[in-house]
């Protein structure tokens, strides 16, 4: 198959480009509004970088014209990673601007798989207000964990709010085009393993996305051939399986959490031995009347995470990898 990449000069593009083409039997075109990372792996033959500003049609149509070979599928990771050190407006027109730009020129043109990076915080979570996100949840009709087809969208800032205005995008591309498909992937602070526990935050719901899992899951996004995702928009939550809370995570709480209330929830725990602490106690002492569905935790020290991945796993065949 022959993919084309956006944001291959980033971290999650940068990534996938090297993971579909260590498979073998595959191309890419690969593109960023960026260079080419001095460091990059070399790309083989019949594979190709073009340099694009995909806010700009002109631009994504030369983007696309300049593929030497059919494109079988877009994953679209081309886009603002978070609303931080950048004009909010940039922020959102960007992110909206180039989704629109790179799924429209794909559908026109017949290309009938795309992924996008969306996010958890379409939900409103790292960035939002720690009160109003708490009342969020508190009000949820079904509770934790977080699930793409119960919870709401309720964005505040730029960033946060692109996301449901692409996935929005996506469902009204499906139904001009019918048999398009498109996975919105919701990613959550992708990282190497080694740095997961120093991004891991009550407002992130201790959570993480390693970084060859997410670059696998864009892969399985275009290639995936469920019964029930052959045609349409779907958005699946892809994040680690289990809570990322350790001694290196305890200690760091008490180092830098003050402005983010990690220090005050651990108080509410210091009792607790930390190993036997699980997600029932660091809901109750961050989320104090935020409900957790029944069977969701099996014993009391329980660390299973707050994001419901079953959809990924049963329409993508998709599972973290850590």
């Amino acid at each position: 198959m022959h993919f084309l990449v956006t944001g291959a000069s980033g971290l999650v593009g940068g990534r996938t480009v090297d993971y579909i083409l260590s498979l073998g039997g595959h191309s890419v075109l690969a593109t960023d509004i960026r260079p080419r990372p001095d460091d990059a792996k070399p790309l083989p033959t019949g594979s190709q970088f073009f340099q694009a500003d995909l806010t700009l049609v002109k631009e994504v149509d030369a983007l696309y014209d300049a593929s030497e070979r059919p494109i079988d599928g877009v994953i679209h990771m081309g886009a603002i990673p978070n609303p931080i050190n950048i004009d909010a407006r940039l922020c959102h027109n960007i992110n909206v601007t180039a989704g629109y730009n790179m799924m429209y020129t794909a559908a026109s043109r017949g290309i009938k798989r795309i992924v996008q990076a969306s996010s958890v915080n379409a939900t409103g979570l790292s960035y939002s207000d720690s009160e109003r996100r708490a009342k969020n949840f508190r009000e949820l009709e079904f509770g934790l964990p977080l699930k793409e087809d119960e919870t709401p969208f309720l964005p505040e800032d730029a960033y946060s709010k692109s996301k449901p205005i692409s996935e929005i995008q996506s469902d009204a591309l499906c139904r001009l085009f019918p048999n398009l498909r498109i996975a919105s992937l919701r990613f959550h602070h992708v990282c190497d393993e080694k740095f997961a526990v120093e991004r891991s935050t009550h407002r992130d719901f201790w959570s993480w996305t390693e970084t060859e899992s997410a670059a696998r899951a864009c892969f399985l996004g275009i290639t995936a051939e469920e019964e029930g995702f052959l045609r349409g928009h779907e958005a699946f939550f892809i994040t680690c399986d289990h809570l990322n809370v350790g001694d290196a995570m305890k200690e760091l709480a008490w180092d830098r959490g003050k402005s983010e209330g990690e220090v005050q929830i651990y108080e509410k725990l210091k009792e607790v031995e930390f190993d036997k602490i699980g997600t029932k106690d660091l809901v109750e002492a961050a989320y104090a009347g935020v409900k957790i569905k029944d069977g969701w935790l099996v014993k009391p020290d329980d660390r299973r995470g707050l994001f419901d991945n079953s959809k990924a796993a049963r329409l993508l065949g998709w599972k973290h990898d850590v």
